[in-house]
């Protein structure tokens, strides 16, 4: 699918939001190479509430 964009209309793109996969910052960088990346806030949010239950449970 990614393919089928022009690769022109592909370096027009600035910004573009994913979640923290490896393998997506990948595609990315491949398919997207001017663009920034940002990490959408729902697996943000995830990840912060996750490292707190592990940090109240450690204490």
């Amino acid at each position: 699918m990614l393919l089928q964009l022009p690769r022109g209309r592909r370096f027009q793109f600035r910004e573009i939001t994913l979640d923290m996969a490896p393998n997506m910052e990948q595609t990315a960088r491949i398919f997207f190479p001017e663009t920034r990346s940002v990490t959408d806030r729902f697996h943000a949010q995830k990840l912060h509430e996750a490292v707190q239950k592990i940090r109240v449970k450690a204490r």
